[in-house]
C-alpha cells in the first residue's frame, strides 16, 4: 500500500515512535482508589511489540530503497553508456542518433524526482537508526554518476545535436525519400504479384506473402522511426500508419 512514496513510510514510521512512547516512562502501575493496576508487564510487551512493528517496517523500506537504488543506478550508468555510443558521423541511420538522445532527455525529470525520493529515502534511514549492510550503494556514488559522468556527457551530446539540427533534417528528408521510393516499389510489387487467383498453390501463396511480407514489415518500422525523429526535431510530421492497410491486406 505504501508503494515507492516516501512521505508515506516517513509517517508510519513515526507514528509509530510516537505511539511507542505513550508506555515510554518509569511508571508502571495506576491507581484508581482502592484498585491498583499493574501494568509493568503489559508494559514491556507493548514496547517489545512496537520495537518489532519499526524493526519489521524499517528493515522492508531499507530493502525496498536498496533495490530502487540499484535499479536506478543501473539505468543512468546504461543511459550515459548509449550517450557515449552514439556519434553523428558514425552513425547511419540519423534518426537513431536523433531519437535515443530525445528519449533521455525527456527521461530525465522522471529520474531528477526519483534522485530526491532516494536521498529522502536514506535520511529517513538515518534518522531511524537503520543498520544499513555491507553492500550499500549509498547516495553520494548515485549522485557523482548522475552529476559528473551522466549529465555531462548529456550536455554535450545535445549541444552536438542542437548544433547540427539542419543537418539532421536534411539527412532525414533524405531517409524519407529513400524509404518512400522502397515504399511505392513494395506496393506496386504487391499489386503485380498477389495470389490472387486459383494458378497460385497454397506453397507458392505462402512463400509469396512470406517474402514481401518481411520486406514491407521492415519498410513499415523504417517509416515509422522516421516519422517519430521528424516529430522529435519538430518538423511537419508524416502518416505513421501508412503502411498498416497494406500490413492488413
Amino acid at each position: 500500500m505504501l508503494g515507492d512514496d516516501v512521505d508515506k513510510w516517513t509517517q508510519i514510521l513515526n507514528e509509530i515512535r510516537h505511539g511507542r512512547k505513550t508506555f515510554d516512562t518509569s511508571e508502571d502501575k495506576k491507581q484508581f482508589g482502592a484498585i491498583i493496576i499493574n501494568y509493568g508487564a503489559v508494559k514491556q510487551d507493548v514496547n517489545n511489540k512496537y520495537d518489532q512493528w519499526h524493526k519489521e517496517i524499517l528493515n522492508k523500506f531499507g530493502n525496498k530503497l536498496k533495490g530502487t537504488m540499484r535499479a536506478f543506478y543501473k539505468e543512468i550508468q546504461d543511459a550515459r553508456r548509449k550517450l557515449e555510443s552514439l556519434s553523428i558521423d558514425a552513425s547511419d541511420d540519423v534518426t537513431i542518433f536523433v531519437t535515443e538522445i530525445q528519449e533521455i532527455k525527456r527521461s530525465v525529470q522522471g529520474w531528477e524526482r526519483s534522485l530526491e525520493k532516494q536521498k529522502k529515502g536514506q535520511k529517513l534511514l538515518n534518522s531511524q537508526r537503520y543498520q544499513f549492510p555491507s553492500d550499500w550503494l549509498w547516495i553520494d556514488i548515485v549522485e557523482f554518476e548522475w552529476n559528473q559522468s551522466f549529465q555531462q556527457i548529456l550536455t554535450k551530446k545535445v549541444a552536438l545535436m542542437e548544433d547540427q539540427i539542419p543537418t539532421l533534417q536534411g539527412k532525414i528528408l533524405d531517409e524519407e525519400k529513400s524509404v518512400n521510393a522502397k515504399i511505392k516499389d513494395l506496393e506496386e510489387q504487391w499489386d503485380k504479384n498477389r495470389p490472387r487467383t486459383a494458378d497460385f498453390t497454397p506453397k507458392d501463396a505462402l512463400d509469396q506473402l512470406n517474402i514481401i511480407g518481411v520486406k514491407i514489415q521492415t519498410s513499415n518500422s523504417e517509416w515509422i522511426r522516421i516519422c517519430k525523429a521528424k516529430e522529435l526535431l519538430d518538423m511537419e510530421l508524416g502518416d505513421s500508419h501508412r503502411l498498416t492497410g497494406l500490413v492488413e491486406d
